[in-house]
């Protein structure tokens, strides 16, 4: 296998798990703020996701704190913000499109009706009450990739790096 090959199938999935660790963390520092209409994110929820996220720095960029949907602006639809669940399954695509071949079909769709769908809806940002279904739908279809993953592929060298 070739390095570029084992490299791409190695990002697709960690991009991929990435995406829906992130719509988890989002699910329960919600929960725990209760999303008291963009308070300032002083709670520890807020601060402790921005720190899982390594966006702790964030805090300080803002110049005043920021409230909760500043935040999920920013974990969730910010292209500049690399770990965002919008470049996540931007970068995972990208991926997968470099190694189409060592995909069976199943992991191609799973990827890319995902791309598809959040291409579809042009970084407007779910509003607070489509939020919790957002989160959950990205959830779902992380979970279709990884069903497809463990499945459909062969344990082979491409399945060792995925």
């Amino acid at each position: 296998m070739l390095s570029r090959t084992a490299d791409s199938l190695y990002w697709l999935g960690r991009y991929m798990e990435r995406a829906g660790n992130t719509a988890r963390a989002l699910q329960v520092a919600l929960r725990e703020a209760g999303m008291g209409g963009g308070r300032p994110a002083q709670g520890q929820s807020w601060r402790a996701l921005l720190l899982t996220s390594g966006d702790i720095g964030l805090l300080q960029g803002f110049g005043t704190a920021p409230d909760a949907t500043q935040i999920i602006q920013h974990l969730v639809m910010d292209r500049a913000n690399l770990s965002s669940i919008q470049s996540c399954i931007e970068a995972s695509r990208q991926n997968a499109r470099q190694v189409r071949t060592a995909l069976t079909v199943d992991m191609w769709e799973a990827v890319n009706d995902t791309w598809g769908q959040m291409r579809r809806m042009e970084d407007t940002m779910p509003n607070a009450d489509d939020l919790p279904g957002f989160l959950d739908w990205v959830k779902r279809q992380t979970i279709l990739f990884n069903g497809a993953y463990d499945d459909t592929m062969l344990r082979d060298e491409a399945w060792r790096f995925v």
